[in-house]
């Protein structure tokens, strides 16, 4: 199994998060890093990742990055997945500076014999840092298609978001529909996620966290569903029957599914299809306390404790006396 480090290491970053393709749901295709950050003057490569697909054989694929003045795309290749060269076709997608716009890269496997299994990387973007700061990066006009050249492979796509709370940073995953036709853009269209925000108290809930998506029917045409992966230590809740999701300001509801794990929790929806793009909060009845806290609490047990045993010895000295 190839290990893939999404946001890692982000340059000079102290705040460096990494992942493995444990974590990753088969045949995923996904952003390491999903964020570029750097300082000025560095310069930061960006992977296209698929995680275990099978059969494919060509396909095609575009990139947006949000902050045109800090970040610029100088370069677009294609990645080991897709090497030896002998072997493959490559046409490199125009980059238009001023809107933060990579054209779709086309990327193909020569001859039915060469379809290929397995993850890698498709894509190798090279970002330059005009200035200091960060940018997000959404993969857009993506279609991945079988041996054969004719079925399209379903995939997901998962759009990662950093959440800052109390100067730390904490990753939270947000994934679509199954691409099922070249519309359909690996789950989401341009712009898929808008906005991650935050918010800390509520009348009813210690936790709150929104976004904004454009969602794509399912094959039926009549759902589309969203997976969020939040960190237990960003969002969490005593019972997972307590998390609450509301859509463009309608009564709350329960998550389709709820799935606790050791270090994350993902919730799950289910919803009717629109067009229209719909804002997403999560409501959940706790939050962490910041890692400083922990840090102080724990010198004080420690500091009470050491008062104790020191109390404890000047007493028996002078019982002894």
């Amino acid at each position: 199994m190839i290990l893939f480090v999404l946001g890692a290491p982000l340059m000079s970053s102290a705040h460096a998060i990494y992942y493995s393709a444990s974590s990753i749901p088969p045949t995923t295709v996904f952003l390491s890093p999903y964020r570029v950050n750097g300082t000025q003057g560095e310069t930061v490569t960006v992977n296209l990742n698929v995680s275990d697909i099978t059969n494919f054989l060509t396909g095609q694929a575009g990139l947006i990055w949000t902050n045109t003045a800090a970040v610029n795309c100088t370069n677009i290749a294609m990645g080991s997945f897709m090497t030896p060269v002998s072997k493959t076709s490559f046409i490199e997608g125009g980059i238009n500076e001023t809107t933060g716009f990579v054209q779709a890269s086309l990327f193909s496997f020569l001859g039915n014999s060469n379809a290929k299994n397995g993850s890698g990387a498709f894509l190798t973007f090279t970002f330059y840092m005009i200035q200091t700061g960060y940018s997000d990066l959404y993969i857009n006009d993506m279609f991945l298609t079988a041996k054969g050249g004719v079925t399209l492979i379903p995939v997901n796509t998962i759009d990662y978001f950093t959440v800052v709370r109390a100067g730390k940073q904490y990753p939270v995953e947000i994934m679509g529909n199954p691409s099922w036709s070249n519309t359909n853009f690996g789950g989401y269209y341009n712009g898929s996620v808008t906005a991650v925000s935050q918010k800390i108290g509520s009348t009813t809930y210690a936790g709150q966290l929104s976004f904004n998506i454009n969602s794509t029917a399912d094959d039926f045409g009549s759902f589309a569903y969203f997976n969020v992966t939040i960190p237990n230590k960003l969002m969490n809740c005593s019972n997972p029957d307590e998390w609450q999701i509301e859509l463009n300001g309608g009564s709350a509801v329960a998550p389709t599914e709820v799935t606790v794990g050791a270090t994350t929790t993902t919730i799950s929806l289910v919803f009717s299809y629109t067009e229209a793009p719909q804002t997403a909060e999560i409501f959940s009845t706790s939050i962490a306390v910041p890692e400083f806290s922990n840090v102080f609490f724990a010198t004080l047990l420690i500091l009470a404790t050491f008062i104790m045993v020191l109390f404890g010895t000047v007493w028996s000295r002078k019982r002894k006396v």
